[in-house]
């Protein structure tokens, strides 16, 4: 299931609608069992896995 949230992942950019980010964001929370935080953790959660996308793009672009 990892792997299909990096693939969902991949697909987001600044175009996604919002129903595309919260089915990510849905099944991202489900995946890591986080149903129980609370909305500040989760919208950090997010804030982290896009910024983990910027830098393994940030890679690909340097080789």
């Amino acid at each position: 299931m990892e792997n299909e949230l990096l693939k969902k992942l991949n697909t987001l950019n600044e175009k996604s609608s919002i129903k595309d980010i919260q089915e990510y964001a849905n099944k991202m929370i489900e995946e890591r069992g986080f149903e129980d935080e609370t909305p500040q953790d989760i919208l950090m959660l997010l804030f982290e896995a896009f910024k983990k996308k910027e830098e393994i793009n940030m890679k690909r672009t340097w080789k």
